[in-house]
């Protein structure tokens, strides 16, 4: 079985060339901004969001480790205030994962209105040609209602400018009566 993860990166990674600049807006343990970083390689800049310390330094160190930290501003910020730090940068690719940091507090979760700020604003920030993936959850409270709003504003944009693909895992947890994950994949047409 394949996972959602590995589907975002495989959508992302065409659409990234050594130099680039990406976002990772939701930091989490820093994989995705691992994979951003091997992508742009060192000559690319890598932005990457979170509000919680732990998972600032947690990807600090996978960076560091891994030879890619130099390429990496790590910010202690919402994904909300994306255009506040990376103003008037065009980026060839975002990452979103929602929800909470993993092994961390579950309350800390995004909110639907700070994703949908973030979206915004990377889909202002996106060369022709980028993309952005976003993968919701909506297993935790708040998770539901943040996963459709983020459908509905993807679904709302005008498809003569962007692309748009959804992929929803298989089936729906019985004992929660959750929706399973949803991957949103965007492409900025050129």
């Amino acid at each position: 079985m394949v996972r959602l993860t590995d589907l975002a990166k495989a959508f992302i990674a065409p659409l990234i060339r050594p130099g680039d600049r990406v976002i990772d807006a939701t930091l989490g343990n820093g994989q995705d901004s691992l994979f951003l970083a091997r992508a742009t390689g060192p000559t690319g800049q890598l932005f990457a969001f979170d509000i919680q310390p732990q998972a600032l330094e947690i990807s600090r160190q996978r960076l560091q480790a891994a030879g890619c930290l130099e390429q990496a501003q790590l910010i202690l910020a919402s994904h909300s205030q994306i255009d506040r730090f990376v103003r008037g940068k065009t980026i060839a690719a975002a990452m979103f994962n929602l929800g909470y940091l993993p092994g961390g507090d579950k309350q800390r979760i995004t909110s639907a209105e700070h994703s949908l700020r973030g979206l915004a604003a990377c889909s202002r920030l996106l060369a022709p040609g980028g993309g952005i993936s976003l993968l919701a959850y909506p297993g935790h409270p708040g998770g539901e209602q943040e996963a459709d709003a983020v459908q509905a504003w993807a679904e709302g944009l005008d498809p003569q400018h962007w692309q748009l693909e959804l992929v929803q895992a298989q089936s729906e947890n019985r004992q929660t009566r959750t929706q399973p994950p949803r991957l949103i994949c965007l492409k900025h047409r050129p």
